[in-house]
């Protein structure tokens, strides 16, 4: 197993993001004061591969490696096997009891090509593929490759027989065990086959020539006489099983006569000849009717097929409905707009006359309100006094009356007013014109988009004449499975 890249987020002193690239190295060395966090890089790898963290004396304890004011620790470790690569994701997450859980955990192996396979999702999952692609348990991993801070000396006093069962699991040596156990089975065996022909040997050896060779021959025709009753064995074996059958059925046929022995002729038997045959006369004329009635089926099925679709022919009569709608909607509101800007131009007259006797009225206030000065100066003066605007002696006093002003004045208000007014209906008449016109050309709008929609279709009488001749089908269809 070669590490390539260790990530940890929240894993004891490395409460941020950190990376340990080991790419492009073969031999690398944690250094730096204590407490810097060295041990705890060792401890990330351990734990990302098998759930647990050596330097607690209880394996199920990982709740310690969560830094402080943190929630969850977090570590993900890319490494490879044999050359394939692999990547693991551990979480360790508090709980609200003080405690932690470690169930999220993840095994991939990256292929060359960017493919990804999980091998594990959850966290005993991901141990026991662990174990497997490395060929260590926990426990061997921090005796022999990773050892915890003061746990060097836990090998090297190790009792003898417990180094080498671990030594004998680390190089496969457990092999040679079963090629032991297996060759001394095999040497049991040939000690005691030998024994065996050695006692045969023993008794044949008193044996004159003359006996031996009636014993090889005895010993030859003994052979053939066994090749020919395996031989026979399989003939024996078939005739055996045809005596079985045939007992067998002798006795269904002797149960089959005694049966019949006890059969009489029911009554009525010939009228049920008879109705049969005229049953079976009927089931032919029904056969017959079938056959017509399912030929007469397909060809009405074949009719509806090729007549136009019930569904299309109403979807097109609702295009052009719609069509006819609209159009009859567009020329009612040409009639409205109409309608409206007459009223529009109406009520433009009507401002334009208040607007005249608006102007009208304010000429005449004006009028009024230079009398009035005029009334104000003339106000005192006698006949020779000197005139306020020339200074020429005045030969008369003019009369000059200040209600004139009031009345001019109270004509302006009204003038305003009606101004006022008018302007109010006229700005009404304008929008509500324009709003006509927006609503007319949206109309055109959707007409033209109608007439597009049945521009490529068939007149709606047409299109009546179709659905005819389609409820017509599927009339015959309909009548075809009834008679069916």
């Amino acid at each position: 197993m070669r590490p390539e890249r260790l990530e940890l987020e929240g894993f004891t002193a490395f409460r941020a993001p950190t990376v340990v690239d080991f790419a492009e190295v073969d031999l690398f060395a944690f250094m730096g004061p204590t407490g810097a966090g060295k041990s705890s890089l060792i401890d990330a790898v351990i734990f990302a591969l098998y759930g647990s963290v050596p330097r607690y004396a209880n394996k199920n304890l990982v709740a310690p490696v969560i830094a402080q004011q943190a929630t969850e620790a977090r570590v993900h470790l890319t490494f490879s096997v044999e050359g394939a690569r692999y990547v693991v994701v551990r979480v360790v997450r508090a709980t609200t009891s003080g405690g932690a859980t470690t169930k999220e955990a993840r095994l991939e192996r990256h292929g060359p090509e960017g493919e990804v396979e999980v091998l594990a999702g959850d966290a005993d999952g991901v141990t026991a593929a662990v174990e497997g692609l490395l060929g260590l348990s926990y426990e061997h991993f921090t005796t022999c490759v990773v050892l915890p801070q003061g746990q060097f000396a836990r090998f090297l006093l190790a009792k003898p027989s417990e180094r080498q069962d671990l030594l004998v699991r680390l190089l496969g040596l457990g092999v040679y065990g079963r090629m032991a156990r297996l060759a001394g089975e095999r040497q049991a065996g040939a000690r005691a086959r030998r024994e065996v022909l050695a006692a045969t040997l023993a008794e044949l050896a008193p044996l004159v020539p003359a006996q031996r060779a009636e014993l090889a021959a005895r010993l030859d025709g003994l052979a053939e006489l066994v090749a020919a009753i395996d031989a026979s064995r399989a003939r024996l074996d078939e005739l055996a099983d045809a005596e079985a059958a045939a007992v067998a059925r002798q006795g269904e046929a002797q149960r089959a006569a005694n049966a019949l022995g006890r059969v009489a002729r029911p009554k009525g038997v010939a009228g049920l000849a008879a109705s049969l045959e005229s049953a079976r006369a009927g089931e032919n004329v029904a056969a017959a009717q079938l056959s017509e009635a399912e030929g007469a089926l397909d060809v009405a099925e074949q009719d509806a097929a090729r007549a136009p679709q019930l569904a299309a022919l109403d979807a097109d009569l609702e295009r052009w409905a719609t069509r006819d709608a609209l159009a009859g909607r567009l020329e009612r509101g040409g009639e409205v707009v109409a309608e409206r800007a007459e009223a529009m131009a109406a009520a433009r007259a009507v401002l334009e006359e208040a607007e005249s006797q608006a102007r009208a009225a304010h000429e005449a206030l004006e009028a009024a309100r230079a009398l009035d000065r005029a009334a104000s100066l003339a106000e005192g003066l006698e006949v020779g006094d000197p005139c306020p605007v020339c200074g020429h002696p005045l030969d008369e006093v003019p009369e000059h009356r200040s209600r004139q002003l009031a009345a001019a004045g109270r004509g302006a208000e009204a003038a305003a007013a009606t101004l006022g007014a008018a302007r109010g209906a006229a700005d009404d008449a304008t929008r509500e014109h324009a709003r006509y016109e927006a609503l007319l050309h949206e109309r055109r709008t959707q007409l033209h988009e109608a007439d597009a929609a049945v521009r490529s279709r068939p007149a709606p009488e047409d299109l009546a004449a179709s659905r005819k001749e389609a409820e017509a089908t599927t009339a015959a269809v309909e009548g075809a499975r009834a008679s069916l």
